[in-house]
């Protein structure tokens, strides 16, 4: 898991509310841009993914990319086929 992603779930897992400088560059308007590398792309993650609200924005063989609430990536990253999750800095 990336650094300030890795922060964003800990903050968010503590109950905190204040946002850190990192996550203003990973998040706008309440939603994060992440690229999410899988251990293995079947339906069943990608419905787990829909579920949680992430909008599939490009993919190819295991790396997804796309936007999701940013409290809701704690409950990704607890997803078992997720083996990577990063920010998109651009």
């Amino acid at each position: 898991m990336h650094f300030f992603i890795r922060l964003l779930v800990k903050r968010l897992n503590k109950g905190e509310s204040s946002r850190t400088e990192n996550e203003a560059k990973i998040g706008k308007d309440g939603k994060s841009k992440i690229s999410i590398n899988l251990t293995v792309k079947m339906p069943e993650v990608l419905e787990k993914l829909k579920l949680l609200g992430f909008e599939l924005l490009s993919e190819n063989e295991t790396t997804l990319t796309g936007r999701i609430t940013i409290e809701k990536i704690v409950q990704l990253v607890e997803i078992e086929q997720v083996a990577l999750v990063f920010p998109d800095l651009e």
